[in-house]
C-alpha cells in the first residue's frame, strides 16, 4: 500500500500539498516553542540547584576523602530531588555517592535492573582465603608481562603517575603497606594494562 502513495513533492505543478505545508508550519512553530520551553525549564532547574547547594555542601563534607576525589563536584542534593521527582527506584543512590558504593560481597539490589540470572557460586569467605595466593600470582604475572614488553609497562606506569598527580588515584603502595592497611589476605589487586587507541594510551 505504501508504494502506491505519491511522494508529497511529486505534484506536476511543482507546488507543495496544502496538508504538507500546514504540517511543516506546525512543526516549525512547535520547534520554536520547544526551544523556549526548554530554556525556561533549564533556568528553573539551575535556580533549584542553587537553592539546594547548602545541602550539597553538607553532603560533600560528609564524604570520605577517597570518595570526594571521584565525585566531590556532583550536585547531590539536586540528584536526590530529581530522583524523588522521577520516583527513581534506587533509594540508596545519593547515600552511596556520599559514603561509597559496595564493591565486594552481596551487592544490594538497586531496583533498576531486571532480577534473575545465575547466583555467584563461591562463598565470600572462600574468595578472601584465596586473596594472598591470588596476589602472589598476579604480581608474578605483571612482572613477566613487564619483561616481555618493557615499553608498554613504562607507559602504563607513566599514566598511573599522572592519575596520582591529578588526585584521581592513590599510591603507589607496596604489598606490605596494603597488608598493614587492610590486613594480610584481606585485599585483592587488579593488574593494570595498556589499551592503545589512535596512538594514545
Amino acid at each position: 500500500a505504501a508504494k502506491r502513495v505519491s511522494h508529497p513533492f511529486s505534484r506536476p505543478d511543482g507546488s507543495t500539498d496544502p496538508s504538507l505545508s500546514a504540517a511543516i508550519d506546525t512543526v516549525i512553530s512547535l520547534s520554536e516553542a520547544t526551544i523556549e520551553w526548554r530554556a525556561s525549564r533549564e533556568l528553573q532547574l539551575e535556580s533549584i540547584a542553587q537553592r539546594l547547594s547548602p545541602i550539597t555542601s553538607e553532603l560533600h563534607d560528609r564524604m570520605h576523602p577517597h570518595v570526594r576525589l571521584i565525585c566531590g563536584d556532583m550536585p547531590l542534593a539536586m540528584l536526590a530531588a530529581v530522583g524523588d521527582a522521577l520516583e527513581w527506584p534506587d533509594l540508596s543512590l545519593v547515600h552511596n555517592f556520599v559514603f561509597g558504593f559496595q564493591s565486594v560481597g552481596e551487592i544490594p539490589d538497586s531496583g533498576v535492573f531486571i532480577t534473575g540470572g545465575k547466583d555467584y557460586e563461591k562463598d565470600i569467605d572462600d574468595v578472601l582465603r584465596s586473596n594472598a595466593r591470588y596476589t602472589t600470582q598476579t604480581m608474578a604475572q605483571v612482572s613477566r608481562s613487564a619483561q616481555r614488553d618493557p615499553d608498554d609497562a613504562k607507559e602504563v606506569w607513566k599514566k598511573t603517575a599522572e592519575e596520582i598527580d591529578k588526585g584521581i588515584a592513590l599510591g603507589p603502595f607496596s604489598r606490605n603497606q596494603l597488608d598493614k592497611i587492610w590486613g594480610y589476605g584481606m585485599w585483592r589487586p587488579m593488574p593494570r594494562f595498556g589499551v592503545w587507541q589512535k596512538g594514545k594510551l
